[in-house]
């Protein structure tokens, strides 16, 4: 990561959220009880399964959660799973080992296993599995579009993204060494460890001509901890390499980067423009 490129930014409007987002994580209604499915020995390797009271669609959306990639869990995010179920989608949120204990090759094991767990899941329930749609906020966005457009690790961990319709990423991490805060260094030095390889797991530098998986970006300007220019960057090189994308800017009044990424989940559509896009895109593509 290139040290020129690093800013910083005050998170004087991410910390002010916090107590708001909390807030309502607790007090959410908990209406779809979700079927907990283990995929390896480790405690954060699982994922929760949430079937739709009314299924509207056949697409599924698999959801890969923010954290920082050191925290964070499936159980946290049980919310965003039922706003999936509860808007008529199948939907299963996946785990991972965190950082610094399981460092990046762990983690995308992780994503890669499980996505592959997930897809015989879907096949032993007679659930399409053609139609899956990645999702991530944060951490989660950057292990998604790597799992979505990563070829080295399709072929390393054996993963058919045939199955894979689409990919959403909400506040992620693209390009290491494009603009970034020096929160991101942070939490990127804690995922690669000392060698700082920051290439290996870099989405900017996986996307080529060729890949099909049509991509949705959703990214606020003010974002004090991903620094805008990541979805920007990826965007534009997407569009390079005559990928299919969308790169949406919060336009909702709550555009720094936990109340987008995350927070949008605990809205209603009817009053949350992001989240309205969002499920616009799913539906049409």
């Amino acid at each position: 990561m290139a040290e020129e490129n690093i800013v910083n930014i005050s998170l004087k409007n991410e910390y002010a959220s916090y107590p708001g987002l909390l807030y309502k994580m607790l007090t959410y209604k908990k209406i779809i009880k979700p079927t907990r499915i283990d995929f390896g020995n480790h405690k954060a390797q699982y994922f929760l399964y949430f079937e739709p009271t009314n299924k509207l669609s056949d697409k599924v959306i698999i959801y890969i959660h923010g954290g920082g990639w050191n925290s964070g869990g499936p159980s946290m995010f049980k919310f965003i799973g039922q706003k999936f179920a509860l808007s008529g989608y199948t939907c299963i949120v996946v785990g991972y080992r965190k950082a610094p204990s399981y460092l990046f090759k762990e983690q995308m094991e992780d994503i890669c296993n499980g996505y592959k767990s997930v897809v015989d899941f879907l096949k032993e329930k007679k659930i399409n599995n053609n139609k899956i749609i990645i999702t991530g906020s944060s951490a989660g966005a950057h292990l998604g579009a790597l799992l979505c457009y990563n070829i080295d690790i399709h072929q390393q961990y054996e993963v058919n993204t045939e199955h894979i319709a689409g990919y959403i990423g909400l506040g992620g991490p693209f390009h290491f060494n494009g603009k970034n805060t020096r929160t991101l260094w942070k939490l990127a030095t804690g995922l690669f460890g000392k060698e700082k390889n920051w290439e290996i797991g870099e989405p900017f530098s996986k996307l080529s001509k060729g890949q099909k998986i049509q991509m949705l970006l959703i990214h606020s300007k003010r974002d004090e901890v991903v620094c805008y220019e990541n979805a920007l960057d990826f965007y534009e090189k997407a569009v390079l390499c005559e990928i299919p994308a969308t790169l949406y800017t919060v336009l909702h009044k709550a555009d720094n980067h936990s109340s987008y990424s995350a927070g949008i989940f605990l809205e209603e559509r009817d009053n949350c423009k992001t989240l309205d896009e969002l499920l616009n895109w799913i539906e049409k593509i």
